[in-house]
């Protein structure tokens, strides 16, 4: 059993293999779909001021930002609030939410519960 854990084990960091542009922005997928069995999605994002997105939300997926580097103003439902480096926002499934950058660039690992939104990208 500890033979088989170990092997589904997975190390991974932001390189250009596993990244991709969208929107001005450059997310990198440390674990999807495939390697957690639809359980979630963590990508590794570098946000640039700018091309933020607007408001929506999600039927099936929650969202959590946990901020790397810089300033995030959120939006969600009727709160608003500016996280920085070490804060986390949650955006639960079906409220309407979306973010600006305080900061010029901000850095942040989005956690995406189920996976299967990364096909979106």
């Amino acid at each position: 059993m500890l033979q088989e854990t170990l092997q589904s084990a997975w190390l991974q960091k932001p390189i250009s293999e596993n990244s991709i542009w969208y929107n001005g922005h450059t997310f990198s997928f440390l674990l999807d779909t495939e390697q957690t069995a639809g359980g979630f999605v963590l990508i590794h994002c570098y946000f640039r001021r700018g091309s933020e997105p607007p408001a929506h939300f999600h039927r099936n997926e929650d969202e959590t930002f946990y901020v790397l580097e810089g300033k995030i103003r959120f939006h969600i439902g009727d709160k608003k609030f500016t996280a920085k480096a070490g804060e986390l926002a949650y955006a639960p499934k079906e409220i309407p939410h979306h973010f600006s950058l305080v900061t010029d660039t901000a850095k942040a690992l989005l956690l995406i519960t189920p996976a299967g939104i990364e096909t979106f990208f």
